[in-house]
């Protein structure tokens, strides 16, 4: 277990191909079962321009017709962050990705949150205090 915050989620995702074990990546799942984050760090920077089109491209490697529902720049914690919602279908189940991702001078991290889209009323605070914790450090 980990304990983010006031929240504690199980490291490991159910789907594998969202939860990779490879290094820089990081999947955990709320102590539930069915809310999901996937925290993405890289050392190469994406300009700030292109991670939107990442994480869109991410989605679509899951489903093609992902789409971004909504769209925000952000500062959280000193940070510039690009936020977004992108629902998709995964297995013929509609899913909802909430996340912030950041490309700059440190490099690219991604940290998505998920759900079936009729559990994000259930998620959706708890989502947003996870990502708002946000921090980028040298």
């Amino acid at each position: 277990n980990e304990t983010l915050g006031r929240h504690t989620f199980v490291i490991g995702a159910r789907r594998a191909q969202t939860a990779p074990d490879n290094d820089g990546q990081l999947a955990l799942a709320h102590s539930s079962g069915d809310g999901h984050a996937l925290v993405i760090a890289e050392r190469i920077a994406v300009p700030r321009g292109s991670v939107e089109d990442v994480a869109l491209e991410n989605a679509q490697s899951v489903d093609p017709k992902a789409t971004i529902v909504f769209r925000q720049q952000r500062r959280i914690n000193g940070a510039d962050v690009r936020f977004l919602k992108i629902e998709a279908d995964v297995n013929a189940a509609p899913m909802v990705y909430w996340g912030c991702f950041y490309g700059g001078e440190y490099g690219t991290v991604q940290v998505v949150t998920y759900t079936a889209k009729t559990l994000l009323p259930r998620y959706e605070k708890e989502f947003m205090d996870f990502l708002n914790g946000f921090m980028v450090s040298k």
